[in-house]
């Protein structure tokens, strides 16, 4: 497989959380991956400690840095921005990913989203059970077993 080239992980391998799972275990080990899973493209060619996410041939893109925080993986979004009616679906798959990834690894996975002076989005974040971090002017929610 050469770098760069998207590989597509069979459907028949297994469920589309376990490949999305696999895709992100690898990003969080550092290594380049340019994967089609499911309803998402995830990459992290531009940079091993960021991720790049497409969903449904680019009707919603986010852009997460991964790192850690108090002994929880973190993915901050730096950049979001999805077509008319598709946030909210590609926000609520993207959840139950990251609630996966979670179970997945053991471990408590935190979805980090600034505000970016986007009133609706706030409202969104809140409503389905977001924190506010005043510090940071940041939503968060944190996923685990």
């Amino acid at each position: 497989m050469g770098e760069g080239i998207p590989t597509n992980i069979s459907a028949g391998e297994d469920s589309v959380e376990a490949q999305f799972n696999k895709a992100f275990q690898k990003a969080l080990s550092g290594s380049q991956i340019n994967e089609k899973v499911g309803s998402w493209h995830l990459s992290n060619l531009n940079n091993v400690r960021s991720l790049e996410l497409f969903y449904q041939d680019m009707s919603a893109i986010y852009s997460f840095q991964i790192g850690i925080e108090e002994s929880s993986f973190v993915l901050w979004n730096s950049h979001r921005e999805a077509k008319t009616g598709k946030g909210t679906e590609s926000l609520q798959d993207l959840e139950r990913k990251v609630a996966s990834i979670a179970n997945t690894l053991g471990k408590r996975v935190k979805l980090i989203f600034p505000k970016f002076g986007q009133k609706d989005t706030a409202k969104w974040l809140e409503k389905n059970g977001y924190s506010y971090r005043s510090s940071d002017d940041a939503y968060e929610k944190e996923f685990s077993l």
